[in-house]
């Protein structure tokens, strides 16, 4: 009788993260997919910088001391998260 128990235990314990292994992933991906056709949205470089840490400024002007030179920013709004980035030209 207490190996049954301690058996359904186990398989308690088992099922519940082989569940969210296996089929998580598919449940992520089938939900959370950018459409083909995107719109970003431009933004000016103070739009930009209100959303960026402290450092983003001070690696932004690394880029332009290697060379680099901006070509715009922008950004893209998920159903839970909005993602800022800035692109360069070398």
């Amino acid at each position: 009788m207490l190996e049954f128990a301690l058996w359904g235990l186990l398989g308690l314990v088992l099922i519940g993260p082989l569940f969210m292994n296996t089929v998580g992933p598919f449940i992520v991906w089938r939900t959370q997919k950018i459409p083909t056709s995107v719109q970003f949205e431009p933004l000016s470089d103070d739009e930009f910088f209100v959303q960026c840490t402290e450092a983003v400024p001070y690696l932004d002007e690394q880029m332009g001391d290697a060379g680099f030179v901006v070509v715009g920013n922008s950004s893209l709004s998920d159903t839970h998260t909005a993602t800022y980035f800035r692109v360069y030209l070398a």
